[in-house]
């Protein structure tokens, strides 16, 4: 129940943030992209000494009207001399009109349909000038430029976190918390490639509802 419940709560966060960015504007500023990520994250906190090691990946096409973030992690966490092992593998996708959240341990799909994502094609205005004023209003200012995966990006600070923006597209993020560190960093990253729906395609589990109604797959 609790793992439902933490479900929900992100798959409503991930539509509320993708309608913000679309109520305005498309997604990124550049038409598709496939990036590849290196997770590494280390600390320690509340007497327990934490690392972490992982891959992230990154598949969208029409400014980001089509979204697909996979992310598998492996987090070590030792106290007192006992190490306990937590694997998580998260997927979702995100459509002008819903999104889907993948949950591999249960082996099923949560859907949520949202046609306020229909907006994502916005007026087209450019995304960069659009999300660094989003930045700045939140209290966040640009600090350097860096080059990640062969791309000039943008270093901006909020709140303990810091983002390499590439055209709107996070290629580095690290992030520090409570004495841990976490960073993403893209191995690879490729631009304006033509991509098919076998890129978007998600695992042949059931769909259910927000309820935990099943659905009929279309």
């Amino acid at each position: 129940m609790k793992k439902k419940m933490i479900m929900s709560l992100l798959l409503g966060l991930l539509c509320s943030v993708s309608i913000v960015l679309a109520s305005s504007s498309y997604l990124y500023d550049v038409k598709s992209g496939k990036i590849t990520y290196e997770i590494k994250g280390s600390g320690k906190a509340m007497g327990s000494t934490i690392q972490t090691n992982g891959k992230k990946r990154l598949i969208f096409d029409d400014y980001g009207a089509k979204n697909l973030t996979e992310k598998i992690k492996i987090q070590k966490q030792t106290i007192m001399g006992r190490t306990n092992i937590i694997k998580t593998h998260e997927l979702v996708y995100l459509t002008k009109k819903a999104a889907y959240l993948v949950d591999f341990d249960a082996k099923e799909i949560q859907y949520r349909e949202d046609m306020g994502m229909a907006s994502y094609l916005g007026d087209g205005q450019n995304l960069e000038k659009f999300s660094e004023n989003i930045i700045k209003k939140m209290g966040g200012k640009k600090v350097g430029t860096d080059e990640v995966a062969g791309h000039r990006c943008d270093i901006w600070e909020i709140k303990g976190v810091k983002q390499c923006l590439y055209k709107g597209v996070p290629l580095k993020i690290e992030t520090s918390m409570m004495g841990i560190t976490l960073t993403e960093i893209a191995t690879k990253a490729e631009f304006d490639i033509s991509l098919s729906e076998e890129n978007f395609k998600l695992p042949d589990f059931p769909l259910y509802d927000m309820e935990g109604n099943p659905i009929e797959k279309k």
